[in-house]
């Protein structure tokens, strides 16, 4: 008796709090805010349903990297092969007019965007295949990152993808230049000249492809830092093909839960009737996973029966969803702000990062500045798995976090530094109009004007500067003191600078010809003749 009334109590207790008893078959709950559920059971949902697409796209992706290998093989064997089919060297067809194997591939690709939707990113993308081994790797040991839903740093890839394609044709309009006019470079024996070193780009990917999804969730390198994505979430605004619904929706929620690109399709499809987010990276999965078969992807936009659009909220249905952020204001304010500051100063720093590594830094580092204050402010931080702060004290994890976070921002702080020496040294020099046999014979020591050598002086201190302070030697750096010396008739200082430059580089043919000129100049004829024969090997 007194068990059977402590069992009525505790029953009582749970139905105050809200808690209903469901049966075995209950769908399975997900971590995303559910609209109203309506009346009926989904089929089989009692487990966790798993995509059936997610085979036959990493088959496809894996086929893309072995079309990859046989590309390099190719060159490897022959010494010549197709240029790089990389959307990035269709920057070198704007500005240069190279065409070139990645700028029609680039092209075709938006094209087909403007038809199917954005596709390519989910079926044919290297980096995107890249985020879902990362992510389904910390899925295997527990780790499901929350992704990061940002107001103002969604705007990078974009702000990106206009400093890549769209500035070098702005900046030569705007200095009356011509354009070059249209060369075929489909084929090449350069195969390796716009790429980063081995090194480097293991470090991209383990960057761009591992480290962000842990701290952005999945397909954060593509919502936050790919300039390629901007193109593609651009053409799919107008595409005809989207994921449908029908009316054997149930609402379950499955969709979102199973969607690696973030979109939160639930809301979408009650919305909207279909999903028009331009996230939307058609991958598949919440098609596969719908328990009662009423995803589906097709093309057109159908109005519904009563003659509105599709894009319209559903009558009888909740109105439009709100997105929410989690970011206030202020801290996207900070954030971008942060963003900006670390890809200027880690864009180039010492000529290893490329452009899409700083940028993928530059969004971390944003990421990080805000978790920091906000360790500081609040009582109890967590950062994906870790708790980094409880009941006002931290962690031991929230300790090693703070440590780390303040040495990697002095580091930045220290690398704008050195970057804006350079910068500033490279921008005083190219003030002076003069050529480099002029220098070499003295003749235009004598016509600079009080403006020029105050320029020389600002470079030469600049220069200095960032290669004091620097880290790393900069071949860029040794160069310009060297050309500054030169300008201040220091033709001995000039030469150890040469020197070092070529140390650095030896391999670099300008190096070569400058190193070899200034030997000749200097009547040094069998030194000149040896370096300009190494450079014309070259």
């Amino acid at each position: 008796m007194l068990r059977l009334t402590s069992r009525v109590s505790t029953f009582i207790d749970w139905h105050r709090k809200g808690v209903r008893f469901l049966s075995n078959k209950t769908p399975t709950q997900t971590s995303v805010e559910l609209p109203i559920l309506q009346l009926g059971k989904p089929k089989s949902v009692s487990k966790q349903p798993k995509s059936r697409r997610g085979r036959l796209r990493a088959a496809v992706l894996v086929s893309v990297h072995l079309l990859i290998l046989a590309h390099v093989t190719h060159f490897w064997a022959s010494g010549r092969s197709l240029s790089p089919v990389e959307p990035s060297e269709a920057m070198y067809t704007l500005e240069l007019g190279q065409v070139n194997a990645g700028a029609i591939f680039f092209g075709l690709a938006i094209l087909s965007t403007l038809i199917f939707g954005r596709f390519f990113c989910g079926w044919g993308c290297h980096l995107v295949a890249l985020q879902d081994l990362s992510g389904a790797m910390l899925r295997h040991i527990g780790i499901r990152p929350k992704p990061l839903r940002s107001r103002l740093l969604v705007l990078v890839p974009f702000a990106l993808a206009f400093y890549m394609f769209f500035w070098p044709t702005v900046n030569r309009l705007w200095m009356g230049e011509p354009h070059p006019g249209f060369t075929n470079h489909l084929m090449t024996e350069k195969f390796w000249q716009t790429f980063p070193g081995p090194a480097v780009s293991v470090l991209t990917f383990v960057v761009c492809g591992g480290v962000i999804v842990y701290l952005l969730g999945n397909k954060g390198f593509c919502t936050y830092a790919c300039p390629y994505g901007a193109f593609f979430s651009v053409a799919d605004r107008f595409a005809v093909g989207r994921i449908h619904v029908t009316d054997a929706c149930l609402h379950c929620g499955q969709c979102t839960a199973h969607c690696t690109s973030n979109v939160q399709i639930h809301a979408e499809v009650r919305d909207f009737g279909l999903v028009v987010d331009p996230g939307c990276m058609k991958c598949m999965d919440c098609v596969s996973v719908c328990p009662n078969d009423a995803l589906y992807f097709g093309l057109g936009r159908k109005p519904k029966q009563d003659g509105s659009s599709r894009f319209q909220p559903i009558s009888n249905k909740p109105a439009q969803h709100k997105k929410t952020y989690d970011y206030t204001i202020p801290e996207e304010i900070l954030g971008l702000i942060v963003a900006g500051v670390t890809i200027y100063g880690l864009r180039g720093l010492y000529d290893i990062p490329p452009l899409l590594l700083s940028v993928a830094c530059g969004v971390i580092a944003s990421f990080f500045a805000i978790q920091l204050i906000r360790m500081c402010r609040r009582a109890d931080h967590r950062l994906q798995n870790l708790q980094l702060k409880r009941q006002r004290r931290l962690t031991k994890a929230g300790r090693l976090a703070v440590v780390a976070l303040c040495l990697w921002f002095v580091f930045l702080v220290h690398s704008v530094f050195v970057q804006y020496h350079r910068y500033r040294g490279r921008d005083h020099l190219s003030r002076i109009a003069v050529t480099w046999p002029e220098l070499l014979t003295g003749s235009a020591q004598s016509r600079f004007t009080k403006d020029d050598l105050a320029n020389i002086d600002k470079a030469l201190f600049s220069y200095d500067a960032s290669n004091r302070v620097g880290l790393l030697s900069v071949k860029e750096v040794k160069l310009g003191m060297a050309v500054g010396s030169l300008m201040r008739d220091d033709f001995q200082t000039a030469e150890i600078f040469l020197r070092q430059a070529l140390q650095l580089d030896p391999a670099s043919v300008q190096v070569r010809e400058l190193w070899g000129e200034f030997l000749a100049f200097q009547g040094r004829g069998e030194e000149a003749a040896a370096a300009m024969e190494a450079a014309i090997a070259r």
